[in-house]
């Protein structure tokens, strides 16, 4: 209270810093990174990545109106095409190793029927030849068909095997190949994406749009109740400061440590937000009612810390303790939600004990001289 001016100016500096190190944040969505270093699902993984250059999965689900529509070696063909374009792929550190089709199985048919000689490995370029071949196949006792094709043969299904990434690198996986599936699969054939990498672009997609539009609408939401609360538009809105300067600082602390934004991370904010605008409305309710009984800033601030002031210390502590608690845990994940949480929660207390009362001396100083002058 005696050097408001002085707390003010390290919040700013605190404020700058934490700006700077959340420029450096990036959204992340990798579930295996999760995972302790040494993990035995990391390391399969890994070995799945380096050997057989695949542990995730693309589907591509094609159609194409009328039974038997999958029999057509112009449709073949342009299946065909697609394997061989995407096999060709590389986006950054994704490769894709595989990819596979009833083309595959075609193929593979007409080489054995063929006398196994390698020029027959190819699709034949006749309806009713692909279409015996076919039925050969099932006449054989496999079901193998039934993960490639329906039952009208109306539907073909090509797999996409390629490296395990972040999620967000697949977003510029996805965008490569959109152009070549609507060039070959427009028109009268249309096409499903699904499979495990659009699932995970999807989510990660839908998490940070959902969270930050939830953000966005519990700030304004909050900053209105403020203003009902403490009956003023100057002191609610200048009781956001101490509300937002902990996830600023959280945010801060993740970027300079490296750490991602992810679908746990994020968390951090709504938990953040709830529990520094408790802290907030217990001291300015409790201000502004010692500040009403003596109207003195400095004797209210004191009264306000001596009895308020020990309730949030106290709540601090326990709620910092459980959150910190999942620092010991083996999840990576967990250890940063819990440490980035805690100390969140430390940093709205510090803003409620300092801050807010370096602000309302200020304010209430300011508006006393004018009254005084006046």
């Amino acid at each position: 209270v005696s050097r408001p001016w002085f707390v003010i100016a390290v919040s700013l500096g605190i404020s700058l810093i934490s700006v700077i190190g959340a420029a450096q944040l990036r959204f992340s969505h990798d579930p295996i990174q999760w995972l302790p270093d040494g993990h035995s699902l990391r390391s399969a993984n890994q070995a799945i990545n380096d050997h057989m250059k695949g542990s995730a999965n693309l589907e591509l689900v094609v159609r194409r109106e009328g039974e038997n529509a999958v029999k057509d070696p112009e449709f073949m063909n342009r299946l065909e095409e697609f394997n061989q374009f995407a096999e060709s792929q590389t986006y950054k550190d994704i490769l894709i190793g595989k990819s596979s089709s009833i083309v595959d199985t075609v193929k593979e048919i007409n080489q054995v029927l063929n006398e196994d000689q390698e020029e027959y490995y190819r699709v034949p370029q006749d309806r009713e030849l692909i279409a015996q071949e076919l039925l050969l196949f099932e006449n054989g006792g496999t079901d193998d068909l039934e993960n490639l094709v329906d039952t009208p043969f109306s539907q073909s299904r090509i797999t996409l095997k390629s490296t395990w990434v972040d999620a967000n690198q697949f977003v510029g996986l996805l965008e490569q190949l959109e152009p070549k599936v609507n060039q070959l699969f427009g028109g009268e054939i249309s096409f499903t994406l699904t499979g495990l990498i659009p699932m995970m672009v999807k989510t990660i997609t839908l998490v940070m749009e959902g969270m930050m539009i939830s953000y966005l609408i519990a700030g304004f939401v909050i900053t209105l109740l403020m203003i009902v609360l403490l009956a003023s538009l100057k002191l609610g809105l200048w009781s956001m400061i101490p509300n937002f300067l902990p996830i600023l600082v959280g945010l801060g602390v993740m970027g300079m440590l490296g750490l991602p934004l992810d679908a746990m991370s994020i968390l951090v904010g709504s938990i953040a937000i709830g529990l520094a605008v408790d802290d907030t409305v217990h001291f300015m309710h409790n201000f502004r009612r010692y500040h009403l009984i003596h109207g003195d800033v400095r004797l209210a601030v004191e009264k306000t810390l001596t009895s308020t002031g020990r309730a949030l210390l106290l709540t601090t502590i326990v709620l910092s303790s459980g959150f910190f608690i999942f620092t010991i845990s083996t999840m990576n994940n967990l250890i940063s939600f819990g440490l980035i949480t805690g100390l969140t929660i430390i940093v709205a207390l510090l803003g409620d004990i300092l801050l807010a009362p370096a602000m309302m001396t200020l304010i209430y100083r300011n508006h006393e001289s004018k009254r005084e002058s006046t």
